[in-house]
This record gives structure tokens, C-alpha cells and sequence, in this order.
């Protein structure tokens, strides 16, 4: 499993980079626009992502923690609610993305197999209780990734816009990066 859990995050990173890169490239009105998604936008779906991605760390390093890894300003303070953006604009969230994926890499390293079975309970923004594995809950925190890149890729092709970044083959076939 915590091989499993090391290509998931390896891979959050990789396309992170590249989905970003490519949102990068358009005007930010085009990042901006409700495009009637759920999220509204571009920028909402990532924002989205990098919110729930801070909760989930957070209730990581509570529950089952403390991890090294998740010592970071980022966790720090009071945590997004949900549908309102953590940052004002994409170049703020951009800049942050990467140093919340190479946190999650070091989480990951750090995670013993025997943690992953431990079980907690938490309460979601909603109200909503779960008790799970600290395992699933990590399934879930990728997924999670997973499932609203998907969005964002919808909302590029909806624009016309080039991006096949989301194949773990396309990661696992690509040139190694300095």
C-alpha cells in the first residue's frame, strides 16, 4: 500500500505541474470565468482542490499524526471554507501548489504501513461524522485530486483548450526531471 500511496503522490505532483502549466498560459479572465461547473471556474476547481487538500492534511497530522512532513506554514491558522477561495488570484495559489506537493511527497515517505490501518472519526465542514482507516482516508485524499482535475479538464475542453495531462502512464514514461 504505501508503494501504492508513493506513485499517487508522485503522480498528484506531476500533473499538478503540468495542469497548472497549462492553465498558466490563458488569460486570467479565462481562469476567472463561471463557466456554470460547480465551482464556477478554472481557478475555483483548483482552488477547490488545494482547500480540501489543506483540510485533509491537517486532519491527518490530528488524528493520526504528527508528521514532519506537515509542519508547514500552510497548515498554519484557520483552514478555507468550503467554496471560498484561499487565494485572491491563480498566481498566488500556483506559487503555493508546489511546496503543498512536495509536502505530501515527504508525508507519504513517512507513513508506516502498520499507520495506515489505524482508524479515527472527524466531522466534515457539512456536519457530517466518519470514522475510517487512515488508509482510506488516503485513497480519498487522492481521488479526491483526481476526480476534480477531471473537472478541470472538462472545463478545457469545453474552451478548446490541449490537455491530455492526466494519464499515470504519461508519468510514468516521461523523461526524468533534474
Amino acid at each position: 500500500m504505501k508503494e501504492y500511496l508513493s506513485l499517487l503522490a508522485d503522480y498528484n505532483a506531476h500533473v499538478n505541474r503540468e495542469v497548472y502549466g497549462i492553465v498558466a498560459k490563458l488569460p486570467e479572465a479565462d481562469r476567472m470565468k463561471d463557466v456554470g461547473s460547480f465551482h464556477k471556474s478554472l481557478f475555483g476547481v483548483l482552488s477547490h482542490i488545494y482547500g480540501s487538500d489543506l483540510s485533509w492534511l491537517r486532519r491527518f497530522n490530528e488524528y493520526v499524526g504528527p508528521f514532519k512532513a506537515l509542519a508547514i506554514p500552510e497548515l498554519e491558522g484557520p483552514l478555507p471554507k468550503p467554496g471560498v477561495p484561499v487565494f485572491a488570484d491563480f498566481e498566488s495559489l500556483r506559487a503555493k501548489r508546489p511546496v503543498v506537493d512536495a509536502s505530501i511527497k515527504q508525508f507519504v515517505a513517512e507513513i508506516s504501513e502498520p499507520s495506515l490501518a489505524k482508524v479515527f472519526s472527524y466531522t466534515n465542514p457539512m456536519g457530517q461524522s466518519f470514522t475510517i482507516a487512515f488508509g482510506q482516508g488516503l485513497l480519498h485524499f487522492f481521488n479526491h485530486q483526481t476526480h476534480h482535475r477531471g473537472a478541470a479538464s472538462e472545463i478545457l475542453d469545453e474552451m478548446k483548450v490541449a490537455n491530455d495531462y492526466s494519464g499515470i502512464v504519461n508519468m510514468l514514461n516521461a523523461p526524468a526531471r533534474a
